[in-house]
């Protein structure tokens, strides 16, 4: 059993273990023995929801939506498939509860086909209660962390009153939501880590040329396992990691990934500092434009596969990168509305770029092997001048024995001296870069 997040009464840890258990057993028919264990690849809830109105639908119109919904210091993700399903992906805190609610109604959204629990914090499951109370919801996919709060146990007991189907998000898994839209699972895996952010089910939803990116809490570690597994990680949307916290969204995960867009779910003047300044000026080293609910509100997402448009409850122009609506296609190109872009992003209709090896690290640029007899040319090295780990608060040059010690899922690189200072970094006393 993995490490329970909180010192709670005993009583109380036990009666969430066993309706977590019974759930599990109930809704996974797992056999004998009631092992915890994954449920099948291919994992899709039957039937079309009825939650989005057809009314005046016509070609053109887009057919994936995804709302950032302002829930202050927490996430709550809503994707709206026209005349396909209806996913939410987390639900705030507590009292963000009526907040998503109200937002799913005006929506005109009647049933909720998928609900994924991201983890167990109570900034992302807090408000799944109040929906759960309110909306019809199908099927459950949980991180199968164990938490041992108060709110973890509602959700649960909810979840198993309503005999609602549950089961546990695994990387591998593909969720259809129609219309030829997929929510791939990247992570987590088994086993599970014992952080409960870094157990977070991160997904990439994807759409004809057009794939975004939400990793609910990852940390860097969770980033660097699965830049290991080879994931297809590449997107044009990022939901960035952690609430834009120092701890996720390492540099090597940034360039893997390759947003052109970032999404930060945070609240104003929040106590924690997030985004944190170095996650900002890593996405603005790399030319990403930056949303942010504190700054735009609710911020929603539009697709018709070849192109994307981004829409802000409220526009801000400043230097941290925030920008008003605009449309971009697959290749790049913006507009005042979508755009034809690149068939060749993502080969074959909606479906997914093949895996990616991760970048090399190398001090030298054009290190590497060299390809094979027709194979295609390796991408550029990932050139580090200075790099980092996400656990400490110095920076290094790569031959400094100090940075040797750093464990690959904490690697943080670097370009230059001054992105490294503008991370929140010092400089290394023994190395002195």
């Amino acid at each position: 059993m993995h490490r329970l997040g909180y010192a709670v009464n005993r009583k109380r840890a036990r009666a969430i273990l066993v309706i977590f258990a019974l759930i599990l057993c109930a809704h996974l028919y797992l056999g004998p023995g009631c092992k915890f264990e994954p449920a099948n690849t291919e994992a899709v809830f039957a039937g079309n929801s009825p939650s989005l109105s057809a009314s005046g639908a016509s070609p053109g119109l887009p057919v994936l939506s995804v709302h950032f919904i302002d829930v202050g210091q927490g996430d709550s993700i809503l994707v709206k498939v026209r005349d396909g399903k209806t996913m939410l992906v987390d639900g705030g805190d507590t009292d963000a509860g009526a907040r998503v609610v109200n937002y799913l109604k005006k929506q005109k959204v009647r049933q909720i086909d998928v609900m994924v629990a991201t983890h167990p914090h109570l900034d992302h499951i807090g408000g799944l209660i109040q929906v759960l109370t309110e909306f019809p919801v199908k099927g459950v996919y949980d991180s199968g962390m164990v938490h041992t709060t108060r709110t973890f146990e509602r959700y649960l007991t909810l979840i198993d009153k309503k005999n609602i189907p549950f089961k546990l998000a695994r990387r591998g898994q593909v969720i259809d939501l129609g219309s030829s839209v997929r929510a791939r699972i990247l992570s987590p895996a088994e086993p599970l880590p014992e952080d409960a952010n870094n157990c977070s089910v991160v997904m990439r939803i994807e759409y004809g040329n057009i794939a975004l990116l939400l990793v609910g809490d990852a940390e860097a570690a969770a980033e660097g396992e699965m830049i290991s597994s080879h994931q297809p990680l590449s997107a044009q949307v990022l939901k960035v990691g952690h609430h834009g916290s120092r701890t996720s969204s390492a540099t090597i995960f940034l360039d893997e990934v390759k947003p052109e867009v970032a999404i930060i779910s945070c609240g104003a003047g929040n106590p924690y500092g997030h985004p944190h300044p170095g996650t900002i000026a890593a996405l603005g080293a790399r030319g990403v434009k930056i949303y942010r609910t504190d700054v735009n509100g609710t911020i929603v997402v539009e697709t018709d596969g070849k192109a994307y448009r981004v829409i802000p409850e409220r526009a801000n122009d400043n230097a941290n990168g925030n920008v008003n609506s605009n449309a971009k296609s697959g290749n790049g190109n913006t507009g005042k509305s979508p755009v034809t872009g690149d068939p060749g992003a993502f080969p074959g209709t909606g479906a997914p770029a093949p895996p990616a090896s991760p970048p090399s690290l190398s001090t030298e640029p054009g290190a590497g092997a060299s390809p094979g007899p027709g194979a295609q040319p390796p991408a550029p090295a990932l050139v580090a001048r200075y790099v980092a780990s996400a656990k400490s608060t110095k920076f290094h040059y790569p031959s400094c024995k100090y940075a040797k010690a750093i464990k690959p899922e904490n690697l943080v690189t670097f370009r230059s001296r001054e992105e490294a200072i503008a991370a929140g970094y010092t400089p290394c006393g023994f190395c002195k870069p």
